[in-house]
This record gives structure tokens, sequence and C-alpha cells, in this order.
């Protein structure tokens, strides 16, 4: 079996006015025999809600049956109020879903500011039969899609939304409103080093679709699997009653030979599994793995039987006409030269007109970019099945081609062609094959990365490596239900428990992890070392959970393990070190804490490249330290050396970057350059309102930041509310620590008196 290893990993400290963020933890990795599992859900595919405030609405009103009626066609979850207040309070409510909002005019310019800001809130739609008065308003309201004076005319807008075109495997977004249907796309720089860079940083998709392939294609499934497909679209169905019909005859008459058949038909079968693989639907692309197997093995055999064993070599062109949204197309522009990924099932057409006319329809549509892809194949070079489907799908659509899910072409040339004077352009791809030195090294590494002999574990450790705990803990949950072993039950605990401690549920993480030891004992000839990643994810736990007198004796017992069976470089010593260092930081005890971090950068600094982010984190460290013994010059030496490492290697918005600004902030604070310091902290915040769950933690930590500043700068009544908003979020976080209980409420006692 293989033995469970450290993720790359040492995390970053963020500084709390006075306080930080914990820092650490050892991670995970292997497993076992294949598992058929089950995976149950409630979790709707579907993530859009339709909300409909109308104060006229009368159930008794056939045109309001109708209406609704239309309206489950499109959109399965709809929900309707009359009353102002209870919807607004279930607009707040609302977390995991998409709001698409119809609003009366008059209600709708009293509610806009009210909700128009809400993240949930996805696009809003105003109904009145005085046009005119309500265009001047909703100008004012980036989204509020138009005003339209009946429903039907609303319905015809979120059709294109939510329908396939006449040709189904090419829907084209004619609204600028997220598009289910639209593609998926990957990238890889050309200048992304893939042997010596952290896979972390790559683009997650390019990642996830690559590995998630492999890894459906690698599980096996069965009668049952169709079944549980099926209840899951009852339920997501469930007052959808044409749809409903649809799933009857699937479970009745699907087989693996009418995959293309179904993919290409006006259902939910389409529409379900490309919004699954666009938004990384994870439960979604499960339960319709075997689907997703059976289609791309009719592309295969297709692939065969048409170009391979004497058959057709020819090269040709195939086209795909697209609106790209303005950051996808951004990043197109980035990857010149690189590799890009289509992560859905691709339908192309052999006609450039075809293609072209489907480009053409994003022209005008604000934040899409009109993008014709030329894609020049050449079967005898192409490790990518795909086939011509005119005989094989519902429309008999003659010159289409499908190509099966994560087709991986090479940028060759983008260009603005401006065909017949139109805003196109023009982006021309060769396709790939094994022998790509790029590609191939890229797919070693994260079959190395994802390592197991279940290709479920697989799946929950790509879940764990993209960010996705929810998703990790819900796999990993499921495999210990049915796990056969020991050896099984003590790994699925392992990784339950680092899974645990990231989303915060401290506690838990700590039952998990004892679980595993307790399992590993059992063993007449246990390894040391799991002793001692034992001994330091423990030791991480309660480091984040404050007991750092704790957190180090079981830092130092994971150390003198790693020291006995390890060479005095190794990573791990590194990880270790830079833990313990943590905790006697937190205990104040600073030079033994820049004594351990000074071990652990000469480890990193020979181990790593000049560019990766775990030695910016060493230097992220090592300036805290010097932070508060009030060097504040050299601390500031080493936070820049830091975000000059995060800027090389990093995407904007990466969540790295909210824990240097937050503790550059800090050191602004120090020194009492407030205005520099709320800058840097509203960075901070920024990013951890868009990267983190609304309880945790160190999203408490941003606004307590923001209103220590205020408070220093006397502006205290809006001190006050982000202290007060800190205090809700640590009470409400899995595990609320104490010293940050203490220190927000004593905030909020301070500025309330000054206040009065």
């Amino acid at each position: 079996m293989d033995r469970e290893e450290l993720k790359s990993a040492h995390h970053s400290t963020r500084r709390l006015t006075t306080g930080r963020r914990p820092s650490i933890s050892l991670p995970p990795v292997s497993s076992s025999s294949d598992i058929n599992v089950p995976l149950r859900s409630s979790r709707r595919t579907q993530k859009f809600i339709l909300v409909w405030l109308d104060s006229t609405i009368s159930e008794s009103d056939a045109n309001y049956h109708k209406s609704l009626i239309q309206l489950k066609e499109l959109v399965n979850n709809c929900k309707i109020f009359t009353d102002t207040d209870k919807c607004v309070r279930f607009l707040t409510q609302v977390a995991n879903e998409k709001v698409l909002l119809i609003v009366s005019g008059f209600t709708g310019e009293y509610l806009m500011p009210l909700v128009h800001d809400m993240t949930q809130i996805d696009s809003i739609y105003v109904l009145s039969v005085n046009v005119r008065r309500h265009e001047i308003w909703t100008k004012m309201w980036p989204k509020i899609i138009g005003v339209f004076m009946e429903i039907n005319s609303v319905c015809e807008i979120l059709k294109q939304i939510f329908s396939p075109t006449e040709d189904s495997s090419t829907t084209i977004c004619s609204i600028p409103v997220n598009d289910e249907h639209g593609l998926s796309l990957g990238f890889l720089a050309a200048n992304d080093d893939v042997l010596t860079e952290n896979l972390d940083e790559l683009d997650p998709s390019f990642m996830f679709t690559k590995v998630l392939k492999e890894i459906l294609l690698e599980l096996q499934f069965d009668k049952t699997s169709m079944n549980e497909l099926a209840v899951f679209c009852r339920e997501l169905f469930s007052k959808n009653d044409p749809q409903l019909k649809i799933v009857d005859d699937f479970q009745q008459n699907y087989h693996s030979k009418s995959a293309i058949w179904w993919y290409t038909c006006d259902s939910f079968v389409y529409s379900m599994l490309n919004r699954a693989l666009r938004t990384l639907e994870v439960d979604a692309i499960i339960k319709m793995g075997f689907f997703l197997r059976d289609l791309h093995e009719q592309i295969v055999q297709l692939h065969r039987e048409q170009f391979m064993n004497g058959n057709s070599s020819n090269s040709f062109t195939a086209y795909r006409g697209q609106a790209l949204t303005t950051e996808d197309f951004s990043r197109l522009m980035k990857a010149k030269g690189g590799l890009m990924s289509f992560n859905n099932f691709l339908s192309t057409s052999t006609v450039r007109e075809i293609a072209l006319d489907f480009a053409c329809r994003a022209i005008g549509n604000t934040g899409y970019v009109a993008v014709l892809f030329v894609m020049h194949i050449d079967p005898l070079h192409s490790s990518i099945p795909f086939a011509h489907i005119e005989d094989f799908s519902h429309f008999n659509v003659e010159n289409e081609t499908l190509f099966s899910m994560h087709s991986v072409f090479r940028i060759i040339s983008i260009k603005h062609s401006g065909i017949d004077h139109k805003d196109v352009w023009e982006v021309n791809l060769t396709i790939t094959n094994d022998d790509d030195p790029q590609l191939h090294v890229l797919t070693e590494r994260l079959r190395e990365e994802t390592r197991g002999l279940s290709g479920w574990d697989r799946m929950g450790k790509l879940l764990i490596k993209l960010g996705m705990y929810n998703n990790a803990e819900h796999t990993y949950d499921l495999l210990l239900k049915h796990a056969t072993n020991d050896i099984e039950s003590a790994h699925f605990y392992h990784q339950l428990g680092y899974i645990k401690e990231d989303l915060g549920k401290y506690d838990h993480a700590l039952s998990c992890y004892e679980r595993s030891l307790e399992i590993k004992q059992k063993n007449p000839y246990p390894d040391r070392s799991d002793f001692a990643m034992y001994y330091n994810n423990v030791g991480s736990v309660y480091d984040k959970k404050g007991d750092y007198s704790k957190a180090a004796s079981f830092f130092q017992q994971a150390i003198d393990i790693f020291e006995q069976i390890l060479p005095p470089r190794h990573p791990r010593l590194a990880t270790c070190y830079n833990n313990i260092a943590s905790a006697n930081h937190h205990m104040f005890q600073y030079s033994t804490a820049l004594s351990y971090y000074e071990k652990a950068l000469k480890i990193d600094e020979l181990c790593l490249s000049p560019n990766d982010p775990l030695l910016a984190i060493n230097y992220n460290n090592i300036g805290l330290v010097y932070h508060d013994m009030e060097e504040y010059s050299k601390a500031l030496l080493y936070y820049e050396k830091t975000l000059a490492i995060y800027h090389r290697s990093l995407q904007l918005g990466h969540v790295d970057f909210s824990n240097i600004y937050s503790n550059v902030g800090s050191l602004y604070n120090s020194i009492k350059e407030y205005s520099k310091a709320l800058s840097y902290y509203e960075k901070a915040r920024e990013i951890d309102e868009k990267t983190l769950p609304s309880n945790h933690p160190y999203l408490g930590i941003s606004y307590n930041n923001i209103g220590s500043t205020l408070k220093n700068m006397e502006e205290y009544s809006t001190a006050l509310s982000m202290f007060q908003r800190a205090l809700q979020i640590e009470k409400s976080s899995q595990s609320p620590n104490d010293s940050r209980l203490q220190l927000y409420t004593k905030n909020i006692e301070f500025v309330t008196g000054k206040k009065q």
C-alpha cells in the first residue's frame, strides 16, 4: 500500500491584530483496492433558483398557473412571493445557489438597494407595462437584464440560457448571464514549468478533468448506477412533469450504444452533464459517470472504425463558434503557444460558415467575445478520440464531429479576423498527442500526486488538492462506510482528519486522526513514520485551536522520530520545523521560533525552486517574528520577498495573497500608517470573502483587523460594525476560539464606550 505522505506544505501564517493565523498541517495520500461506492446525495445539479416577487399575484389566476408551468420547465426550483419582507429574508438565506429574480417595476425600484449586490443574485428581470418609466432607473443596476411587459418575454430570454439550440451540442449564450451550456476551458501557458512548478498553482479545471476522466474510466459501474441516477433526477425534477417523463424513458430504454443519441437529444442528459463538467459539480459527474464513460467509449469505437485500421487518415479542419466570457478570453490570450483543454464533450462542424454563424451571435453582448476556433486535425497524430456522428445523432446533423471530454489542443495563433467586418477572433489550434512534451510531463505529475490503488481514493485526493473539501469529505465518508479492511479504514480516517482540519472542524479532525492511529497500532510491525505523522497532525490541530503548548509538545515528538528515520534535509523535517516555530511564535518565544524557521528555510532553499510559493511562506513567517520583535524594517523586507514570489507564481486573488496583505497591513498599523494599513486589510478581506466559507475564522480576523485600524483612526461607528461582524463569524465557526472571542468582545466594548 502507498504510504500517506506530506503535501508540499507549509501554510502561511496570518496576522491577527494581537494574534496570528495558526500555521501548518500534514497530509494524506493513498490507499487500497477499487470500491464501487454508491454516492447518495440530495445536492442539486441545477444550482439556480428562480424567485418571482409580485404583490399582485393571485393563485386563482389561470394566467399565473400557466406562467408558472412555463418557468418550471426552464428552472426547476421556483419560489413565488407576494410579500417583500419575506422575499428579502429568503434571499439572504440562499447560500449555494444562484438566484434569477423577477420583480415588478415599482417594487423593484424599492428593492434594488437591498438585494442587488447580494452575491447570490445572478440576474434580475423587471416586469411592468410602463417600460419607458422603469428603463431609466434600471440602467443604474448592472444585474438587471431588462424591463419586460409580460412574463412570456422573460421566459423567452430564459429559454436562451437554459435550453439548447437546434444543434443541442453547440449552444451559445446570447445574453450576459451564467450559461450552463457554454464551454468549460482549461489553459496551460507555454511558460508554465510543469516539471518544477507547484501543481496547486496551475489551472484547476485543466488538472481536474484530466484526472477525473482517467478515474471514471477506471471505475466499475453496474445496474444500480442507472437506478441511482434516476432517483437523483426524479428528486431534481420532482415538480417538472415533462422532464420526469424523459427520466422514465431514459431509465427504461437507455443502453450503452445509444449514448450519443441521448447526448444530442433535447433532454436533461446534455444540460446536466455539461453544466456539471463546467461547474465541476462532483456529485452530478459521479452520478452520470456510467453515461460519461459510455459516451466516451462509443466515440472511441467510432474513431477506430472511421480513422484507424486502414480507414481514412486524411487531415481535416473542424470549427467551433463560441461566445467566450471576457475572463476566459483573457486567459486564452495569456496561454498563446501553450495548451488549451475543452473539458466537456466538444461538438464541432466541418463547415466553417455554420460555426461562424454561432460565433457571430455573441457580437454585441456585454461581457462576451465572439470566437471562431479553427482546429487542425491529423488523425495519425492524435491521442484524443473523436468521431463523425451524423448517423448516430438524434438530429442527424451533417458534418458534425464530436470530441471526447478533455480534448487538449495547442494554441498556434490568435488573431482578430474582422470577417465580413464582423468582430470575431479566430483561434488556430492543433490537436495534441501523448508525445507532446509539456502534456506528457504534466500527466505524469498529476498521476503521481493523485496515486492510489483505488479510483475513488484518487478522486478524494484530487478534490483535496483542488480545495474542494466538502466534496472530498463526502467522498471519504462513503469510502469509510464501504471499507473492507483495517488498512483502508485507517487511511480513510486519516484523510478525513486532514479534510476536517482544513474545514475548521478541529474536534472532529482530532477524533479522526486518533481513530486512524488506533487502527494502525494493531499492526504487529507498525511504521514509525505513521506515529510521526499522527503527532504532527494532532499538533497542527491544537495549534489551530490555540493550545500552543500542547501543539509544541506534539510537534517535538514528530521531530524526534523524523530526525531518526529521515535524512537531515528531508522536506518533512522542514514542515515540522515550521510547525514548531509557529507554536513557539504564538507563545512569544521569538528566538526559538526564529531558530526553527531558519532551519526550515535552509532545507526549503535547497529543495525548492526560487519561485515556489512554499518558500515565500517561510519568508513570511520570518517576517512575522521580526515584526513581533519590533524590527519593522527587517519584517517588511521579508514580506516584500514573499510578495515578489507570489506575484511571479500565483494568480491574483489566490488565498495566500490574503495572508501577506493582512500581515503588511498589520505592520503599517504598528507604525501608525493607518491609511496604508486599511488598504492592505481591505485587499485581504476581498479575497477572503471570495475564497472562504462565510463562517471561517480567518474571515473574522480580516474584519477585526479592519476594525482595529478604523479604531486607531477614531472612526468608531464603522469600527464597531467590523468588530461585531468578526464576533458573529467567530461564534458561528466550527470551533470558536476563546482568545479571539475575548479579543473581539473587548474591542466592541472599547469602541462602544468611545461612541458614548
